[in-house]
């Protein structure tokens, strides 16, 4: 409990204080401040420790003053954490979802460029980076769905930007791999129904691997922004 009223700020520490009927004033240090609490803490601890004894733990909640105390402060989740980072998660074997996020330093840099031209996405075939393909997109996106062209392939993709149609990246995200998805061949009667099929079909599952010579299908993205794409082939 010491570790993590210090981990507090003084703000918070003051919170709980006031929620535990310490008088708290605007002087007190923050290490005065956390032995206080964690006397009036032991003090109801074992106060209540005493009522319950005296009756027979039959009114016992089995919460305790430390438990209220991690639910009574708020820990609001900030939208972004200023890091110029990006992940990307498998979403099934056709599909992924990246999110990143780019620093504002970073992000003033780019826009006062003027040879500044687009944002990318640039998914790359982990094991043969000569395969790729570029999605663009704006400063005020976040997060994307992206269209894999294959199944039992790994995956990574760069958050980038062309200017003076030179490519550079800002960072790269974790790899992922897609399974194959195929469908089972025994279709199992406790989910099996007659909408199935038609659901299958919808979903574009079980359909056959593209060769990475063959063109890639168009990507069906799904953005709030409707930005365009650009696909890539290197040549040998």
């Amino acid at each position: 409990m010491r570790n993590f009223l210090e981990a507090l700020s003084v703000e918070e520490l003051c919170q709980v204080g006031r929620d535990l009927g310490i008088d708290v004033f605007s002087l007190i240090k923050k290490k005065e401040l956390v032995e206080l609490i964690l006397e009036k803490i032991e003090a109801e601890e074992e106060a209540n420790n005493f009522l319950m004894r005296g009756e027979g733990l039959k009114y016992s909640s089995g919460r305790s003053i430390r438990d209220e105390i991690f639910e009574s402060i708020d820990y609001p989740i900030p939208e972004r954490y200023d890091e110029t980072r990006i992940v990307l998660m498998l979403r099934d074997p056709d599909w992924a979802f990246a999110y990143w996020d780019i620093s504002t330093s970073v992000a003033d840099k780019l826009k006062s460029d003027k040879d500044f031209e687009s944002l990318v996405l640039r998914v790359y075939d982990f094991d043969d980076k000569s395969f790729y393909f570029d999605i663009t997109v704006q400063f005020t996106d976040m997060s994307w769905y992206i269209n894999l062209p294959n199944r039992n392939s790994s995956y990574v993709i760069e958050l980038g930007y062309i200017a003076n149609k030179i490519y550079t990246a800002l960072a790269e995200s974790n790899r992922i791999q897609t399974p194959e998805g195929n469908i089972a061949v025994e279709k199992d009667p406790g989910w099996y129904s007659g909408n199935t099929d038609k659901l299958i079909e919808y979903s574009k599952a079980g359909l056959p691997l593209l060769e990475k010579g063959e063109t890639i299908i168009s990507q069906r993205i799904i953005s709030f922004s409707g930005s365009s794409f650009v696909q890539h082939k290197e040549e040998p």
